[in-house]
């Protein structure tokens, strides 16, 4: 896909349009019918307004874009079930995943056409397509209390997902199988004739399931700077345009107009065919939109302006979906694609002018590509991940250039086991690169300070970093001055200023609990030891930002709170009054 000097023309409309979304979904605004008489009537009067006031029809504009955002995000709120007894038919859509001493399976409620999660006994043997009476108990899903704790309940919305039944009887009515066919691909790959890390690795890399490659070896990957080569995105749908375009070339023996119609066609299937197959996650998907519409602008004639693209289908998705802009898959699928686009288009055509050898151009564009998309990305990855690749440069030199040849291999691999054919070399050469690549990857994770970790920011810290990034890019292609000054001091602003707070108030439900610190160790005063077990692992990365290395358990008999709520603070003159 070339790249050039790209405009900036949808981007603040879909930013006003996600701002939107997000005052509902967090500040639970609401849509007033008196919004939108301001707009419209600017708007509607645009014609008429003078060159000097044109910034009233931006202003109003932006303006409804919010509403719109606010709109769509208040009539396609997930739904979740309330909590207490649940009883139901389900129809099993997924196979058992292990959680802990339980299989979880995702199904959707006939009755009330809502997805839900249902945990079973170990023993379970549900399978796709099995029909099931539940009666279980729908525990809810948990709301974010601490700072960088896992939350449950936004990731139950972003996924479809409205209830967590544990099950208490279950009562199978209809035994019919009907599983997918990524899930019968799933199952093919389960049974190739190579390694199990190759296996693991193909059904990431091909179908989009990670569950089972092995802890060590994801952390290996996370290590180095390469776990977006685990993860189906637009790499992968890249290098399938590519590969399909090669192969598309024999219609050029058609006239001119119907070749490009056939080829785009032929090129677009290919691309939704490993979309779906893929599982059509957020990333994938937004590849896919992408492709899509720079295929159809050179099938029409027209250049294809992929910054234009990329907004377009983040606007489509939040269309379909608002909530999905809290989704992790979108962020930093968007904000790489947005860092490569904005970022690497300017080094590629400094690249374009200067004289060099083909390899010296193709590890300059590579580093180029790695180092945009790492940065653009940089705000997300320490606020969820709190760690930092040292050698992310080095790893995606070195590494990504294997890349086509492993993903060719995978779908030669693919067909000849739908076909029935068998080739020994092929299955062989396919099992020795995946080990290799796999040598690699290990060995740059094991290098010197290959992490810098635990890394924790504050949201604030990730926004003004995230918005110093967009800063610099402005100053650039704009030439603002001072921008690139202010890009720099704006994250100095929201560093975290040390508050020694020695004693904090919790509340777990009805439970109360009071935690001392000093020098790195929390003591908890509880009065049941389930309590301080629950407590441990909700704030545990909480603590690890304050630098607490430790926690001891003290029982002690403490009042139970008249309301049902989790929170903690260290206001003690709340606590005196209560």
């Amino acid at each position: 896909m070339k790249l050039n000097f790209e405009p900036f023309r949808l981007g603040p409309w879909v930013c006003m349009l996600m701002l939107g979304c997000y005052l509902h979904f967090e500040l639970h605004f609401s849509v007033q019918w008196w919004m939108l008489i301001p707009s419209l009537i600017t708007l509607s009067s645009f014609h008429r307004l003078p060159l000097e006031l044109g910034w009233v029809w931006t202003v109003t504009s932006g303006f409804l874009c919010v509403v719109a955002g606010l709109t769509l995000a208040q009539y396609h709120t997930p739904s979740l079930l309330p909590k207490g007894d649940y009883v139901g038919i389900v129809e099993v859509k997924t196979s058992g995943k292990e959680r802990g001493k339980r299989l979880e399976f995702r199904a959707e409620d006939l009755e009330l056409a809502v997805d839900v999660t249902i945990l079973a006994d170990s023993t379970c043997t549900l399978q796709p397509g099995n029909t099931v009476h539940v009666e279980g108990w729908n525990s809810g899903f948990t709301k974010a209390v601490y700072p960088y704790q896992f939350d449950e309940r936004r990731f139950a919305r972003v996924r479809g997902i409205s209830a967590k039944v544990f099950v208490k009887n279950l009562r199978v009515l209809d035994t019919s199988v009907q599983m997918s066919t990524r899930q019968v691909l799933l199952e093919r790959v389960a049974n190739w004739p190579v390694s199990e890390r190759a296996r693991a690795f193909y059904s990431a890399m091909l179908l989009g399931d990670k569950s089972k490659i092995d802890s060590d070896d994801k952390q290996a990957f996370a290590t180095s700077g390469l776990v977006h080569v685990l993860a189906v995105s637009g790499l992968h749908v890249g290098l399938i345009a590519l590969f399909l375009e090669r192969i598309s070339s024999v219609f050029k023996r058609l006239r001119r107009v119907r070749t490009r119609i056939v080829r785009t066609l032929f090129v677009l299937m290919g691309i939704w065919g490993f979309v779906w197959l893929s599982g059509m996650g957020v990333s994938v998907v937004r590849a896919g939109m992408l492709f899509t519409f720079v295929q159809v602008a050179r099938m029409t004639g027209r250049r294809g302006v992929t910054a234009e693209a990329v907004w377009f289908a983040a606007a489509l998705l939040i269309c379909l979906n608002p909530i999905t802009i809290f989704d992790l898959g979108f962020q930093l699928s968007f904000a790489a694609v947005f860092g490569i686009v904005y970022g690497h288009s300017m080094v590629e055509a400094k690249l374009r002018i200067i004289e060099l050898p083909k390899a010296v151009r193709f590890i300059l564009s590579s580093a180029s590509v790695s180092l945009w998309a790492q940065w653009a990305t940089s705000a997300i990855t320490l606020y969820h991940f709190h760690q930092f690749p040292t050698y992310f440069l080095l790893s995606n030199v070195l590494m990504l250039p294997l890349m086509p040849v492993l993903l060719i291999l995978g779908i030669l691999l693919l067909l000849m086991d739908l076909s029935g054919t068998s080739i020994s070399l092929i299955w062989w050469l396919a099992d020795t690169l995946v080990e290799w690549f796999f040598m690699g990857v290990t060995w740059l994770s094991s290098l010197p300070g290959a992490l810098i970790s635990p890394i924790y920011i504050s949201s604030s810290m990730a926004l003004a970093i995230a918005v110093g990034f967009a800063l610099v890019i402005i100053s650039i292609r704009k030439k603002w001055k001072y921008a690139v000054v202010v890009a720099v001091l704006l994250p100095l602003v929201f560093l975290p200023v040390d508050v020694d707070h020695e004693i904090w108030i919790h509340q777990h439900k009805q439970e109360m609990a009071v935690e001392i610190e000093r020098e790195g160790v929390s003591t908890l005063f509880v009065a049941e030891p389930q309590v301080y077990e629950r407590l441990r692992f909700i704030s545990e990365k909480w603590r690890g930002s304050r630098g607490v290395d430790s926690m001891r358990l003290r029982l002690l008999p403490l009042l139970k709170s008249p309301t049902d709520s989790d929170y903690y603070t260290n206001d003690l003159e709340s606590l005196i009054l209560e």
